[in-house]
């Protein structure tokens, strides 16, 4: 041998994406995994109480709409949180009545973490549609108000619903408490069946937000 090259190559970055890459992979499978075990449940609470096949599919593709508009405002803020006043206006649009100031959404900033804004919004979802087909905002003078405000660790949500048709109690739970007590077991959920309008008072702590990727919350229905 008449000579020889001994040559080192820094390769730490290379492997730190590399490692990055795969926790992110993961990551995603993670949060693939979590959508599909939701939209299955949502599916099979909805298959139980839908009156007709007809009635399934619009009743399943609101909710549907809303998990959608829940992860897409999650995805914005790259799934480490979503503002409550966001959501709640995105998840009520539909139900606004153009021209009528008939439902009013109030309360200071508060940042959600990703399994609270999933349930949360598919419930606020649910309190809208029942509201458009039942209650104040299923008649011409109805006025729905949704406001919230700020304790120790914890954000507190009033649904109060004005000048409806004659309130009827649910025979059985529907689909928002059973999200408020699966999804956000540390959540209480109050309803109240007035006279003129469904209240419900909605108390949830405050989780601690995840640092950007993070590792994948898990949202249980």
């Amino acid at each position: 041998m008449i000579g020889a090259v001994n040559m080192l190559v820094d390769i730490s970055e290379r492997k730190a994406a590399e490692e990055e890459k795969a926790l992110l992979l993961r990551e995603l499978a993670h949060r693939v995994n979590n959508t599909f075990a939701v939209i299955l449940a949502v599916a099979q609470q909805t298959l139980r109480t839908a009156p007709s096949s007809k009635a399934f599919v619009e009743i399943f593709s609101g909710r549907l709409q809303a998990l959608a508009q829940a992860h897409n405002l999650l995805l914005t803020k790259e799934w480490t949180g979503a503002d409550l006043g966001e959501l709640a206006k995105g998840q009520l649009a539909p139900f606004c009545l153009e021209g009528q100031e008939r439902l009013r959404i109030e309360g200071p900033k508060v940042t959600l973490s990703p399994p609270q804004a999933i349930a949360l919004g598919v419930v606020l979802h649910e309190l809208g549609t029942n509201a458009a087909r039942y209650g104040a905002l299923s008649n011409g003078i109805g006025r729905v108000n949704l406001s919230w405000t700020l304790g120790p660790g914890r954000v507190v949500l009033a649904w109060a619903e004005r000048q409806g048709p004659p309130v009827v109690p649910p025979q059985r739970r529907g689909l928002g408490t059973k999200l408020i007590q699966r999804g956000l077991p540390d959540a209480t959920i109050d309803w109240r069946f007035e006279a003129d309008g469904v209240v419900c008072a909605i108390d949830l702590p405050l989780a601690k937000l995840q640092p950007k990727n993070g590792s994948a919350a898990r949202v249980n229905l």
